[in-house]
């Protein structure tokens, strides 16, 4: 059984439908674990959520809050790249 796997289970067997449990699933999974991105996608697939939702549900939970501002500032510094290149590419005519 791969770590993902285990990590499901985790959720699986610690979410019973509630903000508490939900709550308690994210922890477990933390303390095993988890990344931020690997809660994300099993909170995506376990609860059929898109992944902008699932990312924003995870990231602003009692279990994630201390690497959301981390998370957004780095988020952040990608974007502001990605325009930068844009801007330098977009200059250029073919």
């Amino acid at each position: 059984m791969s770590n993902f796997e285990t990590l499901t289970d985790i959720f699986r067997s610690s979410f019973n439908g509630d903000e508490n449990s939900f709550e308690d699933a994210l922890y477990a999974m933390k303390i095993s674990g988890a990344s931020l991105r690997d809660s994300v996608l099993i909170v995506a697939k376990e609860l059929n959520l898109p992944l902008p939702n699932s990312d924003f549900i995870v990231l602003n939970s009692k279990t994630w809050l201390d690497s959301k501002e981390d998370t957004e500032q780095f988020r952040d510094k990608i974007h502001q790249i990605l325009l930068k290149l844009w801007h330098l590419y977009s200059s250029y005519t073919f």
